[in-house]
């Protein structure tokens, strides 16, 4: 019997892309998403070196904690870095199919991001590297600030099913501060 392969689909209608924006609004959902927990007599192991409230780079993945002993891993080596892990105190779930990710580029991207979240997304509170769970737009959410050489730069992320009415509204923000949406390059997280 031959194996199925699930294509993923967007929550998020197509539209026209356009070359260059002061603020980018891209749709990052096909990007691989797995959630990892450790659990039982374990829970003390930080497994990706990772900080809650924190984030960091791999070679090919983006690591992050919003969340004690637990941690999203975006990217193309997501299972790589899972398998790492020696024993059955490690759970992880593929969420790729079930979150949707964004990602807000742009100088005024973090005035855009307060229009709809209660974050202050001030430098000294939301630097580089910082990651929370918090409420965009009145939707759940982990934020992580991770910049493209210098340029502040947000991913989003949330359940699938608010995918398009958050992006929606982080395209009516982004709007009001010179942005589009433009499509994703295929560049590294």
């Amino acid at each position: 019997m031959a194996e199925i392969t699930p294509t993923l689909r967007s929550p998020v209608s197509p539209s026209r892309s356009v070359a260059s924006a002061s603020l980018a609004l891209e749709d990052l959902s096909a990007v691989h998403k797995l959630l990892v927990r450790v659990v039982g007599k374990r829970r003390s192991d930080n497994l990706f070196d990772v900080a809650v409230g924190f984030a960091a780079r791999g070679q090919e993945s983006l690591v992050f904690s919003v969340s004690p002993c637990e941690w999203f891993v975006l990217g193309a080596d997501a299972d790589a870095r899972v398998d790492t892990a020696p024993d059955s105190s490690v759970s992880s779930v593929d969420l790729t199919h079930g979150h949707a990710l964004f990602r807000l580029t742009g100088r005024t991207a973090a005035r855009a991001m307060e229009k709809v979240c209660a974050l202050d997304f001030d430098e000294r509170f939301m630097p580089d590297g910082a990651a929370a769970r918090t409420s965009v737009a009145k939707t759940l959410t982990e934020v992580v600030r991770m910049d493209r050489d210098g340029t502040p730069s947000y991913l989003i992320a949330c359940g699938r099913s608010f995918g398009a009415y958050l992006f929606d509204q982080l395209l009516g923000a982004a709007v009001e501060f010179g942005g589009e949406r433009v499509e994703w390059d295929g560049r590294a997280l």
